[in-house]
């Protein structure tokens, strides 16, 4: 049960990226609402990437 609610979280970290994406992609032809979208998306990447380490970590346990 709980490798699942793990698997359900990353999927939910990895479509919240994609999603991201799709917004940069969308939004992001004005330079400045590119800027500020690039810096939320890091940010968000640099969250992620720290919680998939944790869940990749827990999972091979």
């Amino acid at each position: 049960m709980n490798e699942v609610a793990s698997q359900d979280q990353f999927d939910a970290m990895i479509q919240g990226l994609r999603d991201s994406a799709d917004l940069l992609e969308r939004l992001g032809r004005d330079v400045a609402v590119r800027g500020i979208l690039l810096d939320v998306l890091a940010d968000l990447l640099n969250g992620s990437m720290a919680t998939v380490r944790f869940v990749a970590s827990a999972l091979l346990d």
